[in-house]
């Protein structure tokens, strides 16, 4: 109880107060951890004249309000997660085993700790040491995190869908290949815009894209411009805007950004974000394009690397669904609405000699060399994971 209040007060203040505490017992090994819910009493005084009337809030007290008990809210699941976190170092070794795998491959820390704290209450001790046993647990729990989504026109016609992303990332191609899907494969009629006046031959590419597909395409040097274009092809179920490629810290072009979103009232707003970015880049990048009212992520370039974890943590925490997911440079073949089976299943997947290698290689560790529980594991391992998918 003390280390809990220690960490209450360091993140709360000395004006913190324990509004309640409980010891918990969970799990097949039933061991105990402590809940604590803490509040601050800003004046730390009792308040005075109670028995009175209390006056309506205004509108700015009650955003204070909410603004206070979401910040409440992030301290008490923060304090539980790492309460939580502390049991770990106690859990079966296949379950640690498998801990370390998935910061491996990116997922958070807070993430993985959900999942496998959760596969730990399920789990009988025996199973708790079947890697494929923990593996499919585990990813049951961590599909259920994940949400998706797909773009998908309204009924009516003239339906626009902007990308918008950091460079880098493949805004253009990922258009070309949602167009030639929509067009050839799922027969819907499209067209393709370029606001993207900056960049060096952007335009060109998505014209040699277009032209390839039998797609039109047009370029928008300003708002009113924009305005005419979707007017004129307002007959087409679908229309799909490329943007320029700039940094999100960029606020001239995130107002230009929204100068042109704002002559369209009905429209979608996807981040491409690529498959390899770090979590802490991913989260800036919603932050800073949170302004346009994102609709959720696009992860681009899968192919390219092991560690998914980062974008569905990003979809996780944000609460933003992933629509698509891009696996290589075929257009329009390496595109594909985003499966929270699939995702769970390429994090958590690999035998147990791959996953020692990697946990191994990310802890400095040799392969060689004995680890805390590689020592005392009976771990039952066979091929890959197979979920069905």
């Amino acid at each position: 109880m003390a280390q809990a209040v220690a960490m209450i007060k360091a993140r709360l203040g000395p004006h913190a107060v324990i509004l309640h505490s409980r010891r918990i017992r969970r799990g097949v090994l039933r061991r105990s951890w402590l809940e604590v819910i803490a509040a601050v009493d800003e004046d730390g005084q009792p308040r005075e004249g109670a028995s009175k009337a209390v006056a309506r809030p205004d509108g700015l007290d009650l955003r204070a309000m909410r603004a206070e008990l979401s910040a409440l809210r992030d301290v008490v699941t923060r304090l539980t997660w790492e309460v939580r976190r502390t049991r770990l170092p106690t859990m079966a070794p296949g379950l640690q085993m498998i801990y370390s795998h998935l910061l491996t491959r990116g997922l958070s820390e807070e993430l993985a700790t959900e999942c496998v704290m959760a596969a730990a209450e399920e789990l009988t001790p025996t199973a708790a040491n079947d890697l494929e046993a923990v593996q499919a647990c585990v990813a049951r729990h961590l599909q259920s995190k994940i949400r998706t989504c797909v773009l998908f026109p309204r009924e009516e016609k003239g339906n626009v869908v902007f990308l918008v992303g950091p460079t880098g990332v493949g805004k253009t191609t990922t258009l070309a290949k949602l167009a030639g899907r929509w067009t050839h494969e799922w027969h819907r009629t499209t067209a393709l815009v370029s606001v993207d006046t900056y960049r060096a031959g952007a335009v060109s590419q998505l014209q040699a894209y277009g032209a390839s597909m039998d797609i039109p395409v047009e370029v928008a040097y300003t708002p009113e411009e924009f305005a005419a274009i979707v007017q004129n092809y307002g007959d087409r179920d679908l229309i799909l805007v490329d943007t320029a490629g700039r940094s999100p810290r960029d606020q001239a072009y995130l107002e230009e950004l929204r100068d042109f979103m704002a002559v369209v009232e009905a429209r979608q707003v996807y981040l491409v974000i690529a498959g390899s970015t770090a979590y802490a880049d991913m989260e800036n990048a919603v932050q800073r394009f949170a302004a346009l009212s994102l609709d959720g992520p696009i992860v681009t370039k899968v192919d390219e690397t092991d560690r998914l974890g980062a974008g569905v943590s990003l979809s996780s925490h944000k609460g933003l669904p992933i629509a698509y997911v891009t696996t290589g440079q075929r257009i329009p073949e390496d595109i594909e609405p985003a499966s929270a089976r699939q995702l769970a299943h390429q994090i958590v997947q690999g035998t147990s000699e791959e996953i020692l290698a990697r946990v191994c290689d990310a802890s400095g560790v040799g392969h060689g060399e004995p680890v805390a529980w590689q020592a005392s594991t009976n771990i039952t391992s066979g091929g890959a994971l197979d979920l069905g998918m």
